[in-house]
């Protein structure tokens, strides 16, 4: 029995080989606009690091078929949930470049590291986040470290366009939370940090 196991797994193997490797970019759409009841008083800048702004994930996974990779441009993805998910938070928002001065008056949010990762189709993430008050000074700063939903079950034996979408998807869930739980954590410290 074992023999015939160590057969079966040589020949797997042996399929995987000769299978054409595949890319897959996985392009997101822009999220729609997220709304809050009320908005945080004060005017955010919004700046990501460099290295955070260029954060690629490449990767190979048995339940997508070990032949394919999947490149999700993590950066990019990041930046523009950001700008969902902040501006209707906050009196004034404004999208900083890398190396543009915070304007007076104004709170800098600063996202400094994104480490992510895809295990068993889904997304897993520690974006580290800073925020410094008007005076220049980093009043916070965080890890929102968030695992997505897997798609495990229903991608293995699916297509790419399935599983791509549950890439999407659990990425979506991870960077919504990170964005949301961030937003929160403004709310409750701002007036603090005012001092």
């Amino acid at each position: 029995m074992a023999r015939r196991n160590q057969a079966v797994f040589i020949t797997i193997l042996a399929m995987v080989s000769i299978l054409p490797a595949c890319t897959y970019n996985v392009a997101f759409n822009k999220p729609d606009q997220a709304a809050y009841g009320e908005k945080i008083p004060i005017d955010v800048a919004f700046g990501m690091s460099e290295k955070a702004r260029n954060e690629s994930y490449e990767g190979r996974a048995w339940s997508s078929g070990i032949a394919n990779t999947w490149v999700v441009p993590v950066g990019d993805t990041t930046s523009q949930y950001a700008g969902a998910y902040l501006p209707g938070a906050f009196r004034k928002f404004i999208d900083l470049d890398s190396a543009a001065p915070t304007p007076p008056g104004f709170f800098l949010v600063r996202l400094e590291e994104i480490n992510f990762r895809m295990e068993g189709q889904a997304a897993h993430t520690n974006i580290v986040a800073a925020v410094s008050n008007p005076s220049g000074k980093q009043v916070f700063r965080k890890n929102y470290p968030e695992d997505g939903p897997s798609g495990f079950g229903r991608v293995i034996a699916a297509g790419a366009f399935t599983q791509k979408s549950a890439i999407r998807q659990s990425t979506h869930v991870v960077l919504e939370n990170t964005f949301r739980k961030l937003v929160e954590d403004i709310r409750a410290g701002y007036q603090e940090w005012l001092k």
